[in-house]
């Protein structure tokens, strides 16, 4: 031990640098398992996680590189496959102000979702309900919220359904809150809307959403990408 610590102060610099180099390769080694644990090793914190998907848009001229979708393409899959019970999207995360009476107008992460995505998640609201179909045509001005921002933000206080946000300026009615630590894709996300896509988004524009689908039972899920590269064709 004496012989090793004489070795390190004849030569710090490369002392130094040797032990920066085994602390980065240690805190990397963590990173990757946090990530392999919290995706790969864990369950997801879904109904039946294994036969969940997420279809993605590729691009043959950019090597079939993998791409969020746009609306009407995720409308055109949904309306034209067979092997999935049911196709939901979800955007991408944006920002938006969010005030209210009572309430300090302050930036929280919003999804806008499809009335379907709770239900092929099989994850129900802790308090109060999701939307419905008809509800998520023309974004109806309705609002789920997380866990933790009813507690944080609005007290806990179960009569939060039915209260209403002003999001962008505009009045959405509470009608659910999620389960605590519930959250697709993004864990920041508090506030979920209605995508409200109607006919005018299935002329193709922007690509901003991810499609969750769950597998139908007893298909595997190479039946389900030929279906899909059919469709595609």
């Amino acid at each position: 031990m004496r012989h090793t610590l004489r070795l390190f102060s004849r030569t710090p610099l490369a002392t130094a640098a040797a032990l920066g180099a085994l602390t980065l390769a240690i805190g990397a080694s963590t990173l990757v398992f946090s990530v392999v644990n919290g995706v790969l090793l864990r369950d997801l914190p879904y109904r039946d996680p294994s036969s969940l998907a997420v279809v993605w848009e590729t691009s043959p001229r950019r090597g079939n590189m993998t791409n969020t979708g746009s609306p009407a393409n995720f409308l055109y899959w949904r309306d034209r496959q067979h092997t999935f019970v049911d196709l939901a999207a979800v955007s991408l995360t944006f920002k938006v102000t969010v005030g209210g009476a009572g309430l300090t107008p302050e930036m929280v992460p919003q999804q806008v979702v499809s009335a379907a995505l709770f239900p092929i998640l099989g994850v129900s609201p802790a308090l109060g309900r999701t939307f419905t179909e008809t509800e998520d045509v023309g974004q109806k001005p309705l609002a789920v919220v997380s866990h933790r921002y009813w507690q944080t933000r609005l007290g806990g206080d179960r009569s939060a359904i039915g209260r209403v946000l002003k999001i962008q300026g505009r009045p959405f009615t509470i009608v659910g809150v999620m389960p605590a630590g519930f959250h697709i894709l993004d864990s920041d996300v508090d506030l979920w809307l209605p995508t409200g896509f109607d006919e005018s988004a299935r002329t193709p524009s922007g690509r901003w959403l991810m499609t969750i689908a769950r597998l139908k039972p007893g298909l595997a899920f190479a039946t389900a990408q030929q279906d899909m590269n059919g469709i595609s064709a």
